[in-house]
This record gives structure tokens, C-alpha cells and sequence, in this order.
């Protein structure tokens, strides 16, 4: 009988031992897969960030403001063809400034101011069907202008612009003009006086390098948990 119980016991151990040891192996890879996810949801958040923000060549911007609008409108030609251009402000600019609602975000208010040809805008007089002209962010029309001069509320951000001149029936006609334009929102609670040049970092970047950071501390992690457990296994006296 005490050989039995010391033979069941020895089984018992031996057992023991072997699941301790699978534990620690299932833990150990466990532990490196988790980790894993964590780094995977740092890059996932990095996406949005890009993604608010389409990719805008600078190189194409009229050819893009042309694409914008329907290809069946009129586009008259000749000397007395009405165009349109934007006069303020150039592309290129950064234009920052108080934030301001816009919609359901905020933005900043933004003094545009355009010159036509063949198309008189002087005609308003409070009529909605008057000639005009459509200001674009990306794809997607955001207010009408009937004067030469409108200040207008552009969310934060980088920004294809585009105008085309609207007729009395509101359809775009002729051919439009852009420029790429970035609005940024300043805080004129506290303004420091500084020589230093704008920093180009975009929050987009910013959180793309958090987000590499944050990986590379998941893996260096992962590996300090899994020697840590390795070390740890129960092994057989």
C-alpha cells in the first residue's frame, strides 16, 4: 500500500510539474499575443489621424477644382468668357486665428476675396437667384459669396479651395480656380513673443510617433515578461 501511495504520489508530481510548466509556456506566449493586440489598437488609432485629411497635390489643384464640378456645364470660350480667380488668399497660406464654431466642429475665420471677369457680382441686391460665385472645400460645397470679399469659417485643417461662378439658376459655370489652404486654431489667451520659425509637425505625425513608441515598448515588454516567466518554470528536482 506505500508503495502504491508513493508510486501515485510520484505520478502526481510528475504531472504537476509538467502542467506548471505548460502554464508557464501558455502564459509566456499568452502574455507576447496580448501585447501584440496593444500594439496593433496604437497603429489602428493612428489611422484616423490620416485619414481626416485626404493626401492634396498642390501640383494638380485646378485640375482637381475642375473635377469637382459637373463636366456637362457650360464652359463658354472666346474674349468674353467669365472667369474667376482667387485673389486672397494665395495658396499656400497658413492661415490661424482664434477658434470659432463651424458646424459641429470649430475652425477659423478666414478673409477670401476673388476678382472676376465677364461675370458682375455688383448686381446683388439681397436676391438669392443674382449671379454668384460657390467657394468648395475638397469635394463638397460650402457657402456662396455674392460680392468680390466674403469672410467665411473654415474648419481646422488642410484644405483644397476651390470657386466657380454660379449663374441665377445656381449652376456652376465656366471654369473654376483653387488654391491648397491650412487653418490652424491659435490660443489668444497667452500669446509668447517668439523668432522661432512655425513647427511642421501635424498631429497626425505626432500621433504616428506615439503610436511606433508605443510599440516599441510592447515588444520590449513582451520580451522581459516572457524571460521573466521562462526563468520562473517549475522545473523537476
Amino acid at each position: 500500500m506505500m508503495g502504491q501511495t508513493s508510486g501515485s504520489r510520484t505520478l502526481t508530481n510528475i504531472r504537476l510539474i509538467f502542467a506548471a510548466v505548460g502554464v508557464g509556456i501558455v502564459t509566456r506566449y499568452f502574455m507576447r499575443i496580448f501585447l501584440g493586440i496593444i500594439y496593433l489598437l496604437f497603429c489602428l488609432q493612428a489611422v484616423p489621424a490620416l485619414a481626416q485629411t485626404p493626401t492634396l497635390n498642390p501640383d494638380t489643384i485646378l485640375e482637381d477644382c475642375n473635377k469637382t464640378l459637373r463636366p456637362d456645364r457650360p464652359i463658354p470660350t472666346g474674349p468674353d468668357a467669365p472667369s474667376i480667380r482667387i485673389v486672397s488668399p494665395i495658396s499656400g497660406t497658413v492661415a490661424r486665428g482664434p477658434a470659432v464654431p463651424v458646424n459641429d466642429t470649430t475652425g477659423v475665420e478666414v478673409a477670401f476675396a476673388v476678382e472676376t471677369k465677364n461675370f458682375d457680382l455688383s448686381s446683388y441686391t439681397g436676391n438669392e437667384n443674382s449671379r454668384h460665385w460657390h467657394l468648395w472645400l475638397n469635394n463638397v460645397m460650402w457657402v456662396m459669396g455674392y460680392n468680390s470679399t466674403a469672410t467665411i469659417s473654415i474648419p481646422v485643417g488642410t484644405w483644397r479651395v476651390c470657386v466657380s461662378m454660379g449663374d441665377e439658376n445656381h449652376a456652376d459655370i465656366g471654369m473654376p480656380d483653387g488654391i491648397l489652404l491650412t487653418v490652424e486654431e491659435v490660443d489668444v489667451s497667452f500669446v509668447a513673443p517668439s523668432n522661432r520659425e512655425p513647427e511642421t509637425t501635424s498631429f497626425g505625425t505626432i500621433h504616428i510617433i506615439l503610436a511606433v513608441l508605443g510599440g516599441f515598448v510592447a515588444l520590449v515588454g513582451s520580451w522581459w515578461l516572457g524571460s521573466r516567466v521562462s526563468k520562473n518554470d517549475i522545473k523537476p528536482q
